[in-house]
């Protein structure tokens, strides 16, 4: 399995485990600061965030490169998002590090991607 493959798979798995805490577990949230998780929205981003690990897993399936690509340019900027929501106090500060992970995942696979082009 290509670097770029496993890199995308890493982060598919993270979305599908984080979709069902979402569904199933919402209340582990209040865990890492959040005030509220009893509204509809927290199920409905649960299934939101599946349906797009869904996209990843058929992505990883198809070895469809351009879509490894397309997450690399919205995964980044997700660390610079975070940090301005949480100097707002519109999410608690831990988000900052979840934004760190998802943008690192998408540095590894930029890198990655970078890497294979020249092998």
């Amino acid at each position: 399995m290509k670097n770029s493959t496993l890199s995308i798979r890493v982060f598919a798995t993270y979305m599908a485990m984080l979709s069902m805490f979402l569904i199933l577990y919402p209340k582990v949230f209040l865990l890492l600061g959040f005030d509220d998780v009893s509204g509809p929205f927290v199920p409905i981003l649960g299934y939101v965030v599946g349906a797009i690990s869904f996209f990843y897993f058929m992505a990883i399936r198809e070895q469809a490169k351009n879509f490894y690509k397309w997450t690399v340019t919205a995964r980044i900027p997700l660390l610079l998002f975070f940090i301005v929501l949480a100097s707002m106090n519109v999410v608690p500060p831990i988000m900052i590090l979840i934004g760190a992970w998802d943008s690192g995942c998408a540095l590894w696979t930029r890198y990655a991607l970078k890497h294979e082009q020249f092998s």
